[in-house]
């Protein structure tokens, strides 16, 4: 088999491969000959791997040799990062990528999502909102709708990704709390050290497993009813 490097030119997209997050500066091209005596198989086979610079104090040059390019996510092309202010995504992109990595088998997390594009300068602003008058202003207070189905004992939960935000759980109805409340952590910790920043939870049921869980998220007393959890 025989590999080579091919190095790009800034300015350098923002990618998602394998588990790694990180500048796209080269690939590796492994280039093999199949003899498999079939005229319709047999020829040159070719496989492209991604070269990142993951930022911080990991070595720029790391290879993701668990994804192939064309299976990579692209988080900012190259023009993107090198717009005026900086680097950036909309709430509802990061809500995409939050959504992409929960599909992989070993995701990395809300956290540790926003900790990789931060060490790579990407910072995570709010989605413009407007007032009745046209004006915009920051808006700090959020309601999330949860999907959920199942029972007490294994629920799933989902969010709409289309609110700016992606929250998923899987498991007993109290593993599926802590998930879904670390990962309101996460947020409130990336937007406002003061936490005044603010997610409000609902869900359109009377299912007591999953009304209980909402309590639970929106620190609100619980029905006596609802107290379902060990």
């Amino acid at each position: 088999m025989d590999r080579h490097l091919l190095k790009l030119e800034p300015p350098y997209s923002i990618i998602y491969a394998d588990g790694m997050i990180g500048r796209h500066i080269a690939n590796i091209v492994c280039t093999d000959y199949i003899q498999e005596n079939d005229p319709d198989t047999d020829g040159l086979y070719t496989e492209t791997y991604p070269v990142l610079d993951c930022g911080g104090l990991t070595p720029a040059g790391s290879v993701a040799a668990g994804s192939m390019v064309e299976d990579c996510r692209v988080i900012l092309p190259g023009k993107a990062v090198e717009c005026e202010g900086g680097p950036f995504l909309t709430l509802y992109q990061f809500a995409r990528l939050v959504e992409f990595d929960s599909q992989q088998s070993l995701p990395l997390e809300h956290w540790n999502l926003f900790e990789r594009l931060a060490g790579l300068g990407v910072r995570i602003v709010p989605n413009a909102e407007k007032n009745e008058h046209g004006v915009e202003y920051e808006r700090m207070e959020y309601e999330i709708s949860l999907s959920m189905w199942g029972n007490h004992e294994h629920l799933s939960v989902k969010s709409n990704v289309y609110q700016g935000f992606y929250f998923y759980a899987d498991g007993t109805s109290e593993e599926c709390f802590r998930q879904l409340d670390d990962q309101r952590h996460a947020y409130v910790a990336i937007f406002d050290e003061q936490q005044l920043f603010g997610l409000k939870f609902h869900f359109q049921s009377s299912d007591m497993t999953c009304l209980s869980v909402v309590a639970r998220l929106n620190g609100e007393e619980l029905d006596p009813k609802l107290k379902i959890f060990d």
